[in-house]
């Protein structure tokens, strides 16, 4: 990450197991970054890349258009759960309004990237309780920073799950969680991002996402 205190593992095939990818070694990667188009990270590019017969190295986070059905064909989850995990899976799936609330600290916490502050989960979990009566929207909670989030959400609403069972190297499946929620706070992140892409339970998706930092 970008304080070198958390692992990234490669994880990609093993949630996704649809995807498929051979791993280029240190000569192929530096003659690829060298001689072939970087594609900056924007909401076109996944199109292009998957369109493409060019070979291509690839920089950058990624997302897609919300609309775009081939990339929801190819990234089909994968895994098997914890007990914990389906305890929470059975949770959200029990709720007729699961809201994904997804707070990135870890890496962000301290760095040129500030955090989204706790004023912006108060006033979006507000919202979307607000647009989603008459239903009661039970809002799960998952997060890096988990400590930090029991501390600052106390009050704000009294329909909160921590959903506190993955660490690190269990990313995955909070991931997955998330994408069977209805709606969905998010970070500051593309993680938060494609759960809230890939679930497909609500017609009446909201997605509430910062705004841009002045």
């Amino acid at each position: 990450d970008i304080n070198n205190q958390f692992s990234r593992n490669y994880e990609l095939e093993a949630t996704f197991p649809r995807i498929r990818l051979r791993t280029a070694g240190p000569l192929i990667t530096a003659v690829y970054r060298k001689f072939f188009k970087v594609y900056n990270d924007n909401m076109e590019a996944y199109a292009r890349i998957a369109s493409s017969e060019e070979p291509r190295y690839i920089a950058g986070l990624y997302r897609t258009r919300r609309d775009d059905e081939e990339a929801r064909s190819d990234f089909v989850f994968g895994l098997d759960l914890s007990d914990a995990n389906k305890a929470v899976l059975s949770e959200i799936e029990a709720s007729e309004c699961a809201v994904a609330v997804h707070v990135r600290r870890g890496d962000y916490a301290g760095f040129a990237f500030e955090v989204t502050d706790s004023n912006y989960f108060k006033e979006s979990i507000a919202l979307t309780a607000d647009r989603a009566a008459p239903r009661t929207p039970i809002f799960f909670v998952f997060s890096d920073g988990m400590d930090w989030c029991r501390k600052n959400f106390t009050g704000i609403s009294e329909n909160l799950v921590f959903a506190e069972n993955n660490d690190n190297d269990h990313g995955p499946a909070d991931m997955y969680l998330m994408s069977r929620c209805h709606h969905f706070i998010l970070s500051r992140s593309t993680f938060s991002y494609w759960s809230a892409f890939l679930s497909t339970r609500a017609p009446d998706k909201m997605m509430i996402w910062p705004g841009k930092r002045s």
